[in-house]
C-alpha cells in the first residue's frame, strides 16, 4: 500500500484513502499546500472536498454516504437486495405464467362452447 501511496502522490491525486475492515481502520491522505499528499488526522465524519462524500464509522464497518446524505450500500446489502428482487422477479414470472395458462383455459372453454353452441352473439343478416 505504501508504493501506491508513493505513486499516488508523484502523480497528482488529490486525496487517497486506505481501508483495512478486519480491523476497522481508515487513514486518509489530502493533497496539501507544498503539492504532497498528507495525511488526514481525524476521518471522524470526514467530508471529501473532492468527491463530497462523507466517511462515518458504524458498529457495521465504515459507512460512505453520497453529497446528499443517502448512504452506499455495502456488498451485503447490495447482495440482499439483489436476491430480493431475483425473488420478486421470480414471483412475477410465475403469477405470469398462471395468468397465461388461465388465459388459455378460458379460451380452450370458449372454443368448446362455440363449437357446441355456435356464436350466440352474431346475427345472421
Amino acid at each position: 500500500m505504501e508504493k501506491k501511496l508513493i505513486f499516488y502522490d508523484r502523480y497528482g491525486v488529490e486525496e487517497y484513502y486506505i481501508y483495512d475492515p478486519d480491523h476497522d481502520q481508515l487513514e486518509g491522505w489530502l493533497r496539501g499546500n507544498d503539492n504532497s499528499l498528507e495525511i488526514i488526522p481525524s476521518l471522524l465524519n470526514w467530508v471529501s472536498p473532492r468527491l463530497e462524500m462523507r466517511f462515518e464509522p458504524s458498529n457495521d464497518g465504515l459507512r460512505l454516504y453520497r453529497p446528499d446524505s443517502t448512504p452506499f450500500h455495502s456488498y451485503n446489502e447490495v447482495n440482499h437486495l439483489l436476491i430480493e428482487e431475483q425473488q420478486r422477479a421470480d414471483s412475477e414470472r410465475q403469477r405470469a405464467e398462471s395468468e397465461k395458462e388461465r388465459g388459455d383455459r378460458l379460451e380452450s372453454l370458449l372454443q368448446q362452447y362455440r363449437e357446441q353452441f355456435g356464436d350466440l352473439g352474431a346475427s345472421d343478416v
